[in-house]
């Protein structure tokens, strides 16, 4: 057989190509779904592993992955968040390239193949992620918008080649362990451990892509105020307190768009305050600066159109708008911790094992070297495990 086949037939028995991780806690309706999707990859089984992580599951999530999994890592106790389940799931590995799949993405059937192909077609890449569908199966406004606009991102991802995204994407094993993995430490639930992750692999000149024709679809069911929720406490506050990412000058200028529209957006709200008390004139300012947002977002707004029509175009910008709204306000929440407290840090408990070495299962989160005070030689704390 030729490419990736002829490759992994010259290794031996116990080497397999590709690791898939999938981490999930009490997913027993979409994991069924997204194990399917992968026993149903047109890569031969013979070339992939599948290791799935269950991070503190109460159901029988252990009774759906059993039949399929080749290895099955249980974590007890309380759910440890993504990164620490992914990172578990990696250490069990044996795989050359880890590929990690949540378990509310569906993959398509060649998706582990182009993953495959991605990396040994180009020996210099280190990490590549998958890019969604464009959400035509999602139920909702709310999940076709949110569908929709990850899939734009991603689609600008792969032309800024700036993008990794751990619900569907791969990297080679012995780099994911030089830069530390996914920090544990900071990310206790999902939220930008993966943007953090792939800013690591840039900072080490590490190159990274994000490429439209892997494919996965999301299953997941938002709701309003989980957007809302998502977006103030999981992303925007995140990105702008963590120093590592927020004070990059390719971040600041990333950001510089989105800092725009919020805002215009916020401006906006004020111009229909005003008209409301009678300034007749903040109508007028706020059509103009909402008409201002809407030529920015212009592309997008074009996607929506193309792909659910007027009516859902009218709606999906207004979920924009009030995106920049909820941002601009995690932006100014973000930035004031980071300067009256600083960076996250691990619970009190977590910090007291590290540093007297303790090791347990579940280990304690391992501090990573990249996280250390640039001016130090060592790690800020005890090493574990």
């Amino acid at each position: 057989m030729g490419g990736p086949f002829a490759v992994a037939e010259g290794r031996t028995a116990l080497k397999v190509l590709l690791s898939v991780v999938v981490p999930t806690t009490r997913d027993v309706i979409s994991l069924p779904q997204a194990l399917a999707s992968l026993m149903a990859s047109d890569l031969p089984r013979e070339f992939w592993e599948l290791v799935v992580v269950d991070d503190g599951s109460t159901d029988h999530t252990v009774g759906i992955a059993a039949p399929v999994a080749d290895c099955i890592v249980r974590i007890p106790g309380r759910s440890h968040g993504p990164a620490y389940a992914r990172n578990r799931g990696a250490e069990a590995a044996r795989g050359e390239i880890l590929v990690f799949i949540d378990a509310d993405v569906c993959v398509v059937p060649d998706t582990l193949r182009r993953f495959a192909w991605a990396f040994l077609e180009s020996p210099g890449l280190a990490a590549v992620s998958g890019a969604y569908a464009d959400g035509a199966e999602s139920r909702g406004v709310v999940s076709r918008y949110r569908d929709l606009t990850n899939h734009y991102l991603q689609t600008e991802a792969r032309a800024l080649n700036s993008g990794f995204w751990a619900d569907c994407g791969a990297v080679r094993r012995d780099v994911f362990l030089a830069v530390g993995m996914f920090n544990e430490w900071y990310f206790d639930r999902p939220q930008i451990e993966a943007i953090e992750l792939g800013q690591r692999l840039k900072d080490r000149g590490a190159r990274v892509e994000c490429r439209q024709e892997i494919q996965a679809t999301h299953l997941k069911r938002w709701t309003l105020p989980g957007m809302i929720a998502a977006d103030l406490k999981d992303r925007g506050v995140p990105q702008s307190r963590l120093a590592s990412i927020s004070s990059r000058p390719d971040h600041r200028i990333a950001r510089v768009r989105e800092h725009l529209c919020a805002a215009m957006a916020w401006l906006a709200v004020a111009g229909l305050i005003g008209g409301g008390l009678g300034f007749r004139s903040g109508f007028v300012w706020s059509a103009g600066l909402l008409a201002g947002i809407l030529w920015l977002d212009r592309p997008i707004i074009r996607l929506f159109y193309r792909r659910h029509g007027l009516g859902f175009s009218v709606a999906a910008a207004s979920l924009q708008w009030l995106h920049y709204l909820v941002g601009g306000v995690a932006s100014l929440l973000g930035m004031l911790l980071r300067h009256s407290i600083g960076d996250p840090q691990p619970s009190a408990s977590v910090q007291a094992f590290s540093e007297v070495g303790v090791a347990k299962w579940p280990p304690v989160p391992k501090s990573s070297p990249s996280w250390r005070d640039p001016g130090s030689e060592g790690p800020t704390s005890g090493s574990t495990l």
